[in-house]
């Protein structure tokens, strides 16, 4: 299978990255800006990241504090 590069963009600080993909199938344009934004070293994006890892347990808590 051959590698396709692939665009995304944060949804928090709109940074655009390219990154290659071996997939059989295309991902949505939705798919590749959340890839992009959890790889995304913005203070929103890591802030929300650890967000989501210190209250995976409690997930209703998330959209309360994020």
């Amino acid at each position: 299978m051959k590698s396709k590069i692939y665009t995304g963009a944060c949804k928090y600080c709109g940074q655009v990255k390219s990154f290659a993909l071996d997939v059989e199938e295309d991902p949505t344009e939705e798919q590749l800006d959340e890839a992009v934004t959890q790889n995304c070293d913005c203070e929103e994006s890591m802030t929300n990241r650890a967000v989501n890892e210190l209250f995976s347990n409690k997930p209703e808590i998330i959209p309360l504090i994020v």
